[in-house]
């Protein structure tokens, strides 16, 4: 009877034993693959989430040099040129995480009184000053460093005064960037604003000319610093795309500065207690930790995957098999096992063997289960010939089952791989049993795909090779948005072309090889002239989409080693390697300019832009990236001083010139203050009767040393530099006073033409600060004429045209100035409540031989009179050119034919003179 036992035992035991391996089997390889194919997904998800915190953090250290530079251009920023600068940043959109931005000064003690009283009586922005403005908290110092600035104002006001100096937190992140000379990030912090934790952003200020090569003279120099405060929730929601949010949960720590042992973590940000979606991490073995440094301190970012719809189920199908292919095996032992207790040989076999048929069908209904996998399965006999594929396995390949069975895998090859690579990989397989990496192979249509491929050799019990499973994952959608986040951050997202960072980098390649083969890189800053006026006239969609047609054009100029990038707004840096011959730069150059001047269509108009180019060449002119950078703009600003759409090669010169550019600026700001301006006036005549109509306000400027400057010299600086409005200001009331003194010396009233610049025309309460000029010098609103350029107006037509009603209803007249060099739209150029045209001189000077300036001024008269405005011609220097205009139908003009700007004191007897004239002709 034991015998019998024994016999059935050792017949129905392989059965059992079979089941259970295969089940143990096809579970090891689901549980591996699947445990792979989350960890690759969240590894692929944590990179980007790290990619987008890590590029946030570099756009908004960028916003905050463009703070600090106005203090590199002049320490003496004031605090309308602060505010103005921070309105154009528009923080609230472009960097929603910067609750405000501040400038702190450094105040020692003994100062402090006399500080606090000069903030009190500022009345640069607020005609009452800042009555209650006082240093706090409270409190004896060596020293403060006082918030004296904050933008946006609303929201920010508690900040005002604020000595950062008075916490050991933030004193502590203010001496190391005074010390470093370097931005640095402070730890987390408690907002003086209120409104929960936050960081500070910090950048050193230093005096302008002041040495800071040591710690002394840094200390020494030190005058504050300018500051981003950002609110930690909002600064985090701004980094993370929605999606990453809704798949990994970030905690973000402070571990101190970059220079020091690692302090205890503080924590800074924690994505799931924000969002209240977890009160306790969620269950996961999918974590990461990554270090992060933003301003010298180190971040600890833990990053963990979040439950996803259908993760769960995914995760669960290795134990589905398990139980599932578990208890098909015993129901096999069981069945077997009832059968070998038959008494009949025969029919015990019978049943055995169909039995075993039955499990060999069960056990091709399991497998069904993994044709159902992402990832395809492949099984082949021990030469490599393909005896079994799933669904997956045909979908990703293209191949249907029919195609591939019987074939090798070598099929599906790219030939990318050489053959060595197969080589080494059948080596490893036939020593280790086991092959794993990423290989490129090519679908049956023929485009290539990436995948990630393991390989198991499976052995027999004398320990020979019987087939091969292969287990592959399609990674090519993986592979993409790498690129497209490596993409994002080396590459300008309007044009495509390498921005700044891959700029540097290939400028500097570019030195490497010219060392190797003694050649020389040449380095092209090309700016477009005048782009400005298409932005303000036609709007950004127009001007962003002659950028990208403009960068398409300098491309095709290039041969394929020449790099051409954009680096911001309507600047371009062009990069030609390996240059042997200067001639071939020169060449270059000009074949550039001619792209950029031929006609361009945006939009149905067609524009005609020039282009400005500065050059410089390695090694001559520089070694390193940022000196050949530097040079080039510089060229580049020469070349628009020599009248634009040309180049110039950078010169030692130039650096002098640039020199006197910034000590240019530096005087303005002295002037200002000092008094030196002073205001010239041109008649505005009538034709025929030689009458004076009115008078022209035009600035001059009697330098010290350099003499009588006219505005060309020093208004783009003005403009450039926000001095502009207070320039602007002053010109106005000064022009009204003067009229109002003239009229006392019995002259007979004269409306007085002021130009307005585009600062000025969009500084809000425009309309109140111009009442109050009127009515504080007494100049009746109807001799006041504003001059408004052509784009001016256009650039947000609609509010400007509410601005102008309200000025005309005061009865100031409105000229537009420049006429003809714009664009202007006829339908909005109706609505506008316009008095005159003013057609520009550079339309006048050559009416009398060029038919085409004549054809425009002919037209911009017609035009004139169509809308019934007056028309005014500017610069009329021949008696030709006076008659050409008079029988146009223009009647009023002003330029050297009459009379040239003269100081006021000289106008009272011009008039009297130009008055007996008229009368004798008369």
């Amino acid at each position: 009877m034991r015998q019998k036992q024994g016999a059935h035992l050792r017949q129905t035991l392989p059965v059992l034993l079979s089941g259970l391996l295969l089940t143990g089997l096809f579970w090891y390889f689901m549980s591996s693959r699947v445990d792979q194919e989350l960890r690759s997904g969240f590894e692929a998800e944590a990179e980007a989430g790290m990619a987008e915190i890590t590029q946030l953090m570099r756009i908004y250290m960028e916003a905050l040099h463009g703070v600090a530079s106005l203090y590199a251009a002049s320490e003496k920023v004031t605090r309308a040129e602060f505010r103005s600068y921070v309105e154009r940043l528009n923080i609230e959109k472009r960097y929603p995480g910067i609750k405000a931005l501040e400038f702190a000064r450094r105040v020692p003690e003994e100062a402090k009184a006399d500080y606090e009283r000069r903030v009190r009586q500022d009345t640069s922005l607020e005609s009452a000053g800042y009555p209650h403005f006082a240093i706090f908290p409270v409190g004896h110092r060596p020293e403060h460093v006082v918030v004296e600035y904050v933008e946006p104002m609303r929201g920010n006001e508690t900040a005002l005064g604020y000595d950062l100096a008075s916490e050991t937190m933030r004193r502590q992140a203010v001496e190391l960037a005074r010390d470093s000379g370097e931005p640095t990030a402070s730890a987390p912090i408690d907002l003086v604003q209120g409104t929960g934790k936050g960081l500070l952003f910090i950048i050193p200020i230093y005096r302008n000319g002041a040495p800071t090569l040591t710690l002394e003279q840094r200390r020494e120099a030190f005058l504050g610093v300018v500051a981003a405060v950002f609110n930690t929730a909002s600064l985090m929601a701004g980094a993370l795309q929605p999606a990453t949010r809704q798949k990994l949960a970030f905690s973000i720590f402070d571990t101190g500065t970059s220079r020091v042992r690692p302090s205890p973590a503080i924590p800074i940000y924690d994505s799931m207690r924000s969002s209240g979606i977890f009160n306790h991490p969620p269950a996961t073995t999918l974590r990461k930790e990554a270090m992060l440094d933003v301003g010298g301190r180190r971040w600890r970012i833990d990053i963990t995957a979040l439950p996803t719809p259908g993760g769960g189920q995914r995760q669960a199908l290795p134990m589905f098999i398990l139980l599932g292919g578990g208890v098909i095996s015993l129901l096999l032992f069981g069945i077997a096992s009832s059968l070998a207790a038959r008494r009949t040989a025969l029919r015990q076999a019978d049943t055995l063997a169909a039995r075993l048929r039955d499990r060999d069908e069960t056990l091709r209904l399991a497998a069904k289960v993994f044709d159902n996998s992402s990832e395809g399965i492949v099984f082949t006999d021990v030469h490599a010939n393909i005896v079994a594929v799933n669904k997956a396995y045909t979908k990703i390949t293209g191949y249907s089952e029919s195609e591939i069975l019987g074939q090798n895998p070598r099929l599906l090859q790219s030939h990318w791989q050489d053959p060595m690579f197969y080589e080494a990989m059948w080596r490893e397989l036939q020593s280790k049993g086991h092959w794993e990496g990423e290989i490129l192979d090519r679908r049956k249509d023929g485009p290539l795909y990436v995948q990630w491929l393991t390989i198991d050799a499976s052995h027999d019990e004398q320990g020979q090779i019987t087939h091969y499973i292969g287990i592959c994952t399609d990674t090519t959608e993986h592979k993409k948005a790498q690129e497209h986040i490596q993409r994002l951050s080396y590459h300008d997202p309007l044009t495509g072309l390498p921005n700044r960072l891959l700029l540097q980098d290939r400028i500097g390649l570019a030195i490497a090889e010219a060392q190797r083969n003694n050649t020389t890189v040449a380095v092209l800053f090309l700016d477009l002239d005048r782009f400005k006026t298409i932005n303000d006239s036609l709007g950004h969609l127009v001007g962003d989409k002659l950028l990208q047609q403009m960068a398409q054009r300098l491309s095709a100029c290039l041969h394929e080693a020449a790099t051409v990038s954009r680096i911001g707004g309507d600047e371009y840096v062009i990069v030609l390697p390996n240059i042997s011959e200067t001639s071939v730069v020169a060449d270059t150059a000009h074949n550039l300019l001619t792209a950029v001047s031929a006609p361009l269509a945006v939009e149905g108009q067609t524009f005609h832009v020039s282009a400005s180019i500065g050059i410089s060449l390695y090694p001559g002119d520089g070694q390193d990236v940022q000196t050949l950078m530097k040079y080039a703009d510089t060229a580049m600003y020469h070349a628009k001083e020599n009248g634009r759409n040309n180049f110039r090669f950078f010169m030692p010169q130039l650096n002098l010139w640039a020199s006197e550019r910034l000590e240019m600026e530096n005087d303005l700001r002295q002037a200002l203050e000092r008094g030196e301006f002073v205001l010239y006036y041109q008649p505005q005549v009538e034709m025929v009767s030689g009458h004076v109509t009115g008078l022209e306000a035009l600035i001059r400027w009697p330098h010290p040393t350099k003499g009588m400057l006219s505005p060309d010299r020093f208004i783009s600086i003005a403009e450039e530099t926000g001095i502009i409005i207070l320039l602007g200001e002053w010109v106005l009331r000064s022009a009204c006073t003067q009229g109002v003194i003239w009229q006392q010396q019995g002259l007979k009233p004269l409306p007085i033409g002021v130009n307005l610049s585009a600062a000025q025309f969009h500084q809000h309460g425009l309309v109140e600060n111009i009442s109050r000029i009127l009515h504080g010098t007494g100049l009746p609103p109807q001799l006041l004429e504003l001059e408004i350029t052509e784009s001016m107006l256009m650039r947000h037509a609609e509010p400007n045209i509410a601005v102008l009603e309200r000025l005309s209803k005061m009865g100031i007249k409105i000229a537009i100035d420049d006429f003809g060099t714009g664009y202007s739209s006829l339908n909005y150029l109706k609505r506008f409540p316009i008095d005159r045209l003013k057609i520009d001189k550079s339309f006048v000077q050559h009416i009398t031989t060029d038919p085409e300036d004549a054809a425009i001024v002919s037209a911009i008269i017609a035009l004139a009179a169509s809308l019934e405005m007056e028309v005014i011609a500017e610069g009329v220097e021949t008696r030709q050119q006076r008659d050409f205009l008079h029988d146009q139908g223009c009647h009023l003009y002003q330029g050297h034919l009459c009379a040239q700007p003269m100081p006021a004191e000289n106008v009272i007897a011009y008039l009297q003179e130009a008055t007996l004239c008229a009368k004798a002709e008369g």
